[in-house]
Formats: structure tokens, sequence, C-alpha cells
């Protein structure tokens, strides 16, 4: 059975990587989905809300749908990827 590995990025990030890096992207993924979904004893118990991808997909979400100005999540996300083009002036 093949492995499935889960992350969640932003679009942006994804084109800025396809186009500017080579097609090379740095991720953290996760075996599953949803932690929570499987057993509280399990091998996934310790998966943190802020490392669980349906978490920081349903986060992101939320925030964008508001019109959220001051998501720290965004916020991060827009200055990695401001560091990563002065990077690659």
């Amino acid at each position: 059975m093949p492995l499935i590995l889960y992350s969640v990025n932003t679009y942006l990030a994804y084109a800025i990587n396809e186009r500017y890096y080579d097609r090379v992207h740095y991720v953290w993924c996760s075996e599953v989905f949803d932690a929570r979904s499987h057993n509280a004893f399990g091998r996934y118990a310790n998966i943190p809300p802020t490392s669980n991808p349906r978490d920081i997909y349903r986060n992101l979400y939320e925030e964008v749908k508001r019109g959220d100005r001051h998501s720290a999540k965004i916020e991060a996300n827009r200055q990695g990827i401001k560091q990563g083009a002065w990077k690659n002036v």
C-alpha cells in the first residue's frame, strides 16, 4: 500500500516554489489528515492542532473567509514568502 502524506500550504507558496525553486518544496507532512479522528491513545495522539493538517486548513479557511487582517498564520506565511524571495534575488 502506498504511503500518502498530507500537508497544508498556500497556493501562492506552491506556485512560487514551482516557478522559482526548480519545483523543490520543503513542507511538514503528516501520515494522517486528521489526527483527532484516530485513537486517542494511538500513534497519532501526540500531533498538536498546529501540526494537524485538518486543523491548519480549517483555521486558514476561516481566517480567509472572515477577512481576518491580523492572522498570525497568514502573516508568517507572507513573511516566509518574502524572505525566500530575497534569498533568491
